[in-house]
């Protein structure tokens, strides 16, 4: 479930059971970077020229993690709810 706060710990999640931290941010956007020039992207956009540089980043896809990690300045807490209201 996602919190209505704007900043809240997670540290209870079954994430942080088995993994002590999230990626830094660097790792996500250079994940997110490869992964789309290598055609593995969860995102097909042919070009990522959507309004500023961080807009709408790729997603970064960290399998061994079991973590999909979705950043911009367009991802809030309510396109959270939606992704998890549709997974139950």
């Amino acid at each position: 479930m996602i919190p209505d706060a704007p900043n809240f710990d997670a540290k209870d999640s079954s994430f942080f059971n088995k993994w002590r931290t999230l990626p830094p941010p660097e790792q996500v956007q250079e994940k997110a970077k490869a992964q789309w020039v290598s055609g593995t992207s969860l995102d097909k956009r042919k070009t990522l020229s959507y309004g500023a540089r961080y807009m709408r980043p790729p997603p970064a896809v960290f399998e061994n993690m079991g973590l999909v990690v979705k950043c911009g300045v367009e991802v809030g807490i309510p396109e959270a709810r939606l992704s998890t209201e549709g997974s139950q």
